[in-house]
């Protein structure tokens, strides 16, 4: 049996293929990526100071159901107190970023108000009932730095409202956990 006979059609040296030249791609500059780093540290130092306030006035609330006893009450208090000093020491050492400067100025104000709640606690110049009553108006003061900053982050840098909220409940949820882990594993 004979086999067909393929007949390669020839139509000279193969066509020579193009290598694309390289393109730049830009690529985010250093400076970018340190004021991105920047506003994400200041918004962190933000949410962080909030936080502690809301802990604050949920020790409370624990404190005031019967929840917290008396050592779980004095853990809360100088940890809540230790934190906000800690708080104080990181505001000392991050570049505020211009867009969040004044509201990282109201922030460690209220953080200082909240401090100064915590102490008077602690010295036991005010009870629970008086800590929740004085932190209805520096929650709902950093409620209104927080939503500022954020406005500002999603309008002026396209920030995502998704990722700052994370970042937020994050935060809230870690330091929860933390303070009151004692008393959820107890």
């Amino acid at each position: 049996m004979l086999l067909p006979k393929f007949e390669t059609a020839t139509a000279g040296p193969p066509a020579p293929t193009t290598t694309p030249a390289p393109t730049s791609i830009p690529s985010p500059t250093a400076t970018t990526d340190i004021l991105h780093m920047q506003i994400i540290q200041g918004y962190q130092l933000l949410v962080l100071a909030q936080a502690n306030a809301i802990l604050l006035d949920e020790t409370a609330q624990r404190w005031e159901s019967g929840l917290l006893g008396d050592v779980h009450l004095m853990s809360a208090l100088i940890a809540l107190n230790a934190t906000m000093m800690t708080l104080d020491d990181v505001a000392l050492d991050i570049s505020t970023p211009a867009l969040l400067a004044p509201e990282l100025r109201d922030a460690m104000l209220l953080s200082a108000a909240t401090n100064a709640v915590v102490e008077r606690w602690l010295r036991g110049e005010i009870d629970a009932a008086g800590v929740k009553e004085e932190m209805v108006t520096i929650l709902e003061g950093f409620e209104a730095v927080v939503l500022a900053a954020e406005q500002g982050l999603t309008s002026g840098y396209s920030f995502d409202q998704a990722h700052l909220s994370h970042i937020q409940s994050s935060t809230l949820e870690m330091l929860m956990h933390q303070l009151f882990a004692i008393q959820i594993e107890a």
